[in-house]
């Protein structure tokens, strides 16, 4: 064996461990959009409720993001339960350059919910007033839903190779 055969093997069963974590990732955020539509209409309508506003608007972005939800899940189950190996990933420079990166843009995520919030509490002409807490909480939940969702799947990433070799132990029943 020559060290460029061994370097071949190594990036072949990297590409399966990052191929099996797209597949995760994909299987995540299949369900995990309509999801984020449902927690955001969540907090919308209890900031609705407390402050006495109508909540028919958070009450239907629930009613459109859980069934949202629910048929990514189910569309997904064949690969969910799928013991067929991972397709190899084919672009990895790209792939380890948003493992890289998506810690970063989480953080930029969360920073500019929390900026964003401030920026329509303190800089808007009725920034303090009740009426407007629904739609700041909406919209700060809706930043901090997608970067919930970048933050995971950036885990499955970094934690390609030990999540692999689980699955690989599960499939083959050792």
């Amino acid at each position: 064996m020559t060290l460029g055969d061994a370097t071949a093997m190594a990036a072949d069963e990297r590409a399966l461990e990052l191929g099996h974590a797209q597949r995760r990732s994909w299987i995540f955020w299949a369900w995990f959009y309509g999801a984020a539509l449902a927690i955001t209409g969540a907090v919308d309508a209890m900031l609705s409720g407390l402050v006495g506003q109508d909540t028919s608007r958070g009450r239907e972005t629930i009613f459109l993001g859980a069934p949202i939800s629910a048929a990514g899940w189910l569309l997904t189950i064949g690969v969910r339960f799928s013991t067929k190996l991972p397709k190899p990933a084919k672009d990895l420079p790209r792939l380890e350059q948003g493992i890289r990166l998506t810690p970063g843009l989480v953080k930029v995520l969360v920073i500019a919910a929390v900026l964003i919030a401030a920026a329509m509490i303190f800089l808007t002409p009725r920034g303090t007033s009740l009426e407007t807490l629904p739609y700041t909480g909406l919209l700060a939940t809706a930043i901090l839903s997608v970067a919930a969702g970048l933050a995971r799947s950036g885990w499955l990433f970094r934690n390609s190779r030990q999540l692999y070799l689980r699955w690989l132990e599960r499939r083959w029943g050792r």
